[in-house]
């Protein structure tokens, strides 16, 4: 009964994971707005995902240990959102976008929200999708934005000052 249940479990994780996230395909053009609908598709699922883990704890603790091959139902839960994350390319790519448009907006001096910053890189690790889809991005946008400031600064000040702003920065 442990293989039925499972995998019964796993198809209804597979509807709700592939209809949450294709909800979000065409979401509000805003990418602050767009990020707040990603954070909370994610905490719900993840809040779902422990729920379900929660009522089958015994299945959790007793088939998937003793099968090989089978991944916890959290495991599978992350799987599956991984999935059809990379499936979507536009919400995966407008997630990114977002989040390296804030980074900027912050350092150029604006206010932004870091706890939706911190959560949604946090979704990223835990989806073990990090370096591939958002760090490579990063480190190119951030070398553009301050090899761009290195020059902008060493036209506008002179050798002290510009040195004394490298120190601050």
């Amino acid at each position: 009964m442990g293989k039925n249940l499972y995998q019964r479990i796993e198809e209804e994780c597979e509807a709700h994971v592939s209809a949450a996230l294709q909800s979000l395909v065409g979401q509000s053009p805003d990418l602050v707005v767009f990020l707040s609908l990603v954070e909370k598709c994610w905490q719900d699922f993840c809040d779902q995902m422990l729920m379900i883990r929660g009522i089958a704890l015994y299945l959790d603790r007793t088939y998937v240990k003793q099968t090989s091959n089978v991944r916890s139902l959290w495991d599978m839960g992350l799987q599956l959102f991984r999935k059809y994350l990379s499936l979507s390319s536009e919400v995966e790519h407008k997630t990114v976008t977002g989040l390296l448009r804030l980074i900027e907006k912050e350092r150029l001096g604006e206010a932004i929200d870091r706890t939706l910053l911190n959560h949604l890189l946090k979704m990223f690790t835990a989806l073990g999708i990090y370096s591939e889809s958002f760090e490579k991005p990063f480190l190119e946008c951030t070398s553009e934005f301050y090899g761009a400031e290195g020059v902008k600064y060493m036209q506008q000040s002179d050798v002290p000052d510009y040195l004394k702003h490298v120190e601050v920065y």
